[in-house]
């Protein structure tokens, strides 16, 4: 890779919350995504790697990085407020096809992990 790296603030970072994958079926048109996904302001999209699509949030890393992660995971309300959201959204996606659901808190630091992963 090229170019010049440029350092942000923390809070102007994001991490890639992964909901779950399904397979990309040619000629078949995509259902809707749904339009609140772990917190209201990160909507659920696709990220598609070969014949795979991950959905997915792209989460502030001041709130859902390691180390803010590891704090909030203690509040047993915001807890509850999660994963019922991360199972709202599962559920939405289900409703329009098979989706393989990811374990809650599952978090990659980019797109590009997530592609790996």
């Amino acid at each position: 890779m090229t170019g010049t790296a440029r350092a942000c603030p923390v809070a102007d970072q994001t991490v890639m919350y992964v909901y779950g994958v399904a397979r990309v079926s040619r000629g078949r048109v995509s259902a809707p995504l749904p339009h609140e996904g772990l917190v209201p302001d990160a909507p659920v999209h696709r990220l598609s790697h070969g014949d795979l699509t991950a959905f997915v949030s792209a989460l502030p890393a001041s709130r859902f990085g390691e180390s803010a992660l590891q704090s909030a995971l203690a509040d047993v309300e915001w807890m509850r407020d999660r994963v019922f959201a991360h199972d709202k959204v599962l559920a939405e996606l289900r409703a329009s096809g098979d989706v393989v659901p990811f374990r809650f808190c599952t978090i990659y630091r980019d797109a590009s992990q997530v592609a790996k992963a």
